[in-house]
């Protein structure tokens, strides 16, 4: 943040203080791009060095200013954790965009399961039939591998002389 903006908002609380302004009179003068309120253009004026005499373009130091001027006053609500409203709004937006994709994707599983439902192909039944089959084929297997233990321990046995 630089110097001009503190010693803006300085004056301004002065004033404040003075009874001389409202709060409401600098979110108005804001909104309406630093335009309408004499005395708060002034202290703007004044803070930016904005009062003397310039051999440059005033039009285009005058949009640096501004710049430079919202630039410190979004760092310094970002101290408070102040967002944006523009910034608050987007995220709405985004936030409405993705409940409506969330929605359409949500339909598009109901369809896909209720497909798949008419066709007879019940996810979850057909789950509970793998596992069946896998239990089948372990319980198979086990029993295969008792048969050869027992038919390798016959072979193993000395012959009685």
């Amino acid at each position: 943040m630089d110097r001009s903006f503190y010693e803006f908002w300085g004056r301004y609380f002065l004033a404040l203080a003075r009874g001389r302004q409202q709060f409401e009179d600098v979110t108005a003068w804001m909104r309406q791009g630093f335009q309408g309120s004499e005395s708060l253009t002034e202290f703007f004026r004044k803070a930016y060095g904005l009062d003397r005499e310039r051999d440059t373009d005033i039009t285009d130091f005058w949009r640096q200013t501004r710049e430079s001027f919202l630039q410190s006053l979004h760092e310094y609500l970002a101290l408070f954790n102040v967002a944006p409203r523009e910034d608050l709004e987007a995220l709405q937006r985004e936030n409405e965009e993705l409940k409506q994709a969330v929605a359409r994707l949500e339909e598009t599983v109901l369809r896909q399961q209720n497909l798949l439902a008419e066709k007879g192909l019940d996810p979850s039944g057909m789950i509970e039939g793998l596992q069946g089959l896998m239990q089948k084929q372990t319980e198979e297997f086990q029993n295969l591998m008792k048969s050869m233990g027992r038919h390798l321990e016959k072979k193993k046995k000395p012959l009685a002389s």
